[in-house]
């Protein structure tokens, strides 16, 4: 007879029951002896992988699922199956891929409407296990009618459902359509009503979903800005949320949140719950006080905020040696892991390499310091001369965009972000970025093949810097085949990249007068291309510029207007000497504030005044019959956008 165990069984006592022993048991028609199997199973299978893996290999799976599907099955046979399948989702990733394959997801959806408590909180456990998995089909939610509003529904029933629902919506939630569908089923009130719970585990999970749901989605944030609970807005309870006394991990949660809505501009970046509670939240929580995983996050989180704001920027630079504590990112190492070279490389006794857990987190935090770095440098030079004074921090990106392949793509992709927004200095372009020759790896990564458009995006804008005529990385780079990679990119599908091969172009053509000639007189037939190109920028800026944007319509133009580059070098060639380029780049300000809607216009227009278009324009026209007839027209053109 198999008895029902109530603590852990012995290692003698699993061998007793075969695989077939429990198929025959759980095929009894037996419940008593059913039921004791099922504890005794999921006594095994809990904490133990091998047991899990053997269970799955045996075929139990479709057993267990027969025993959910049966109408007749008592209460405790399918609570105590479904707490075994969740336990079998925490193992390998094919033990995963079974239970998917098994349809496992549609049978559990159908125990939500059970009447029973125990059975749809065991669902939503075992659902949200399920769901943490890269495989799983997480739209699923989503397709099934009238899932979504069921699982809100179930919202005030206990803190496990609380818990499970919002962290299972919270990684559902994936895409802004996503996102839109779950803030107009209602949710965002259920959340912002959850951030008052006196439990720590609901109001983390609610911050999760919170968070997911405003990432750069300004609809859905202006819905959580204007939420309320018990006459306080989300953003007062958020900024609560931050204060010392709660949780560590629900700080950066709350203050994640708040970054996110100002990010998308529902909270202005002057807000005193953005600088005075998340700000410093995220500068502190950057400290060695904190685990490398919370240190990893902030300092994403505050490159996030500051992105998009000079101010931002500033006070985060000054607040708290946040600089140098960036720059201890770069020498994160655990116990038994030594900096060598600059590679993170484990050295155990008898010659045993450190764990891959170990360099992901010296690679994430290298990710991080990157970011935070881009975002802190993005408009200040004092700032930049700063950060580029870091110890090893030069080394550290020269050996990551070198040797691309040992490094993960986003942490590739950061180290480019912070090298694009360094090379905005006209000093360090003409030092730090002599001395480490930062151009041979960049032109190399768009060289290669099947090249992330983020980071050829990134890259070219970076060597579109470094070609400008000041730049000592200019000659080396049109020596190297610069020519014919910018010519390239005018012909890719992105727009962005097009975009920046018709600036580096034009950044290779003006100055350097003698090389640029030599390149383009090659008249060899795998040049003729590239020669054409060079003479479209040299001798018909306007018509090049004017047709691209024509061309691409309103994805050029919101590219155009997000580039900190490309303004700035529209602004630099409104005032260039040669006549072609100032109109040129009049027809661009033209074109960027015609047919544009009202919201885009007012947009458009605040953000070239702000960098001095405007002015130029009006200096252009101020010239009278001193200034070149058909810039002068032009100019009037693009001043009469300016008061539509």
């Amino acid at each position: 007879m198999v008895m029902m165990l109530d603590a852990p069984i012995s290692a003698e006592d699993v061998k007793m029951v075969s695989a077939d022993d429990y198929l025959a048991l759980l095929s009894s028609g037996d419940e008593e002896k059913c039921h004791h199997a099922l504890i005794r199973l999921k006594n095994e299978v809990i904490g133990s992988n091998r047991a899990k893996s053997k269970v799955i290999q045996a075929g139990l799976v479709p057993k267990l699922i027969k025993i959910l599907v049966d109408p007749v099955s008592p209460v405790d046979l399918q609570t105590e199956t479904i707490i075994v399948l969740g336990s079998l989702a925490k193992g390998a990733d094919a033990n995963v891929r079974v239970l998917l394959d098994s349809n496992v997801i549609p049978v559990l959806i159908t125990k939500l409407n059970s009447p029973i408590p125990r059975i749809v909180e065991a669902t939503l456990s075992c659902l949200r296990t399920i769901m943490k998995h890269p495989m799983a089909p997480t739209d699923h939610i989503f397709h099934e009618h009238g899932l979504v509003t069921h699982l809100i529904n179930l919202l005030p029933r206990s803190i496990s459902i609380q818990e499970n629902v919002t962290s299972i919506l919270a990684t559902a939630c994936r895409t802004t359509e996503h996102q839109n569908v779950l803030a107009s089923h209602g949710l965002i009130k259920s959340l912002v009503a959850l951030l008052c719970s006196p439990h720590n585990r609901v109001q983390m999970s609610s911050l999760n979903c919170l968070v997911l749901l405003a990432y750069k989605n300004q609809k859905v944030s202006g819905m959580i800005a204007n939420a309320s609970f018990g006459g306080k807005a989300c953003p007062d309870l958020l900024s609560d949320l931050v204060n010392r006394d709660k949780l560590c991990s629900i700080q950066l949660a709350a203050a994640k949140c708040l970054a996110y809505l100002c990010w998308c501009g529902v909270l202005p970046s002057d807000d005193r719950r953005v600088v005075f509670k998340a700000l410093p939240t995220l500068v502190r929580m950057c400290k060695s006080t904190h685990n490398p995983q919370s240190r990893m996050r902030a300092a994403e989180t505050l490159a996030h905020l500051i992105e998009n704001s000079s101010a931002l920027q500033k006070i985060a630079a000054m607040s708290d040696h946040l600089i140098t504590t960036l720059g201890e990112f770069l020498k994160y190492q655990l116990p038994g892991i030594r900096l060598m070279g600059e590679s993170f490389l484990s050295h155990h006794p008898g010659g045993v390499s450190g764990s891959e857990e170990d360099t992901h987190v010296a690679l994430a935090l290298r990710k991080a310091a990157f970011l935070a770095f881009a975002s802190l440098g993005a408009n200040d030079e004092e700032i930049r001369k700063k950060i580029i004074d870091t110890p090893s921090l030069m080394d550290t990106i020269s050996q990551t965009v070198e040797d691309p392949k040992q490094n993960e793509e986003d942490v590739l992709l950061a180290a480019c972000r912070c090298l694009h927004s360094m090379s905005r200095s006209v000093q360090q372009l003409r030092t730090t970025f002599k001395d480490y020759a930062v151009w041979k790896p960049l032109l190399k990564i768009l060289m290669g093949p099947m090249v992330p458009t983020d980071l050829a995006i990134v890259a070219s804008s970076t060597l579109c810097n470094l070609l400008l005529e000041f730049s000592p990385s200019k000659e080396p780079l049109l020596e190297s085949g610069a020519t014919e990679v910018f010519s390239a990119l005018t012909r890719h599908d992105d727009p962005g990249l097009r975009l920046n091969g018709i600036w580096g172009l034009m950044n290779l053509v003006f100055g350097s007068e003698q090389r640029t000639k030599t390149v383009a007189s090659l008249s060899a037939t795998p040049h003729l291309r590239y020669q054409t190109a060079i003479r479209e920028v040299q001798t018909s800026a306007e018509p090049m510029l004017t047709s691209k944007m024509q061309e691409d319509g309103d994805s050029a133009k919101d590219f155009i207007m997000g580039n900190e580059d490309v303004l700035g070098k529209l602004a630099t060639y409104l005032g260039h000497t040669q006549t072609r380029l100032p109109i040129a780049a009049t027809v661009c300000v033209t074109n960027l504030l015609s047919s544009a809607s009202e919201e885009k216009l007012h947009e458009r227009q605040d953000r070239l005044r702000e960098i001095g278009i405007d002015k130029i324009m009006h200096q252009i026209v101020n010239q009278g019959t001193n200034a070149d007839a058909l810039l002068f027209d032009k100019a009037k053109d693009a001043l009469q956008q300016f008061v539509a």
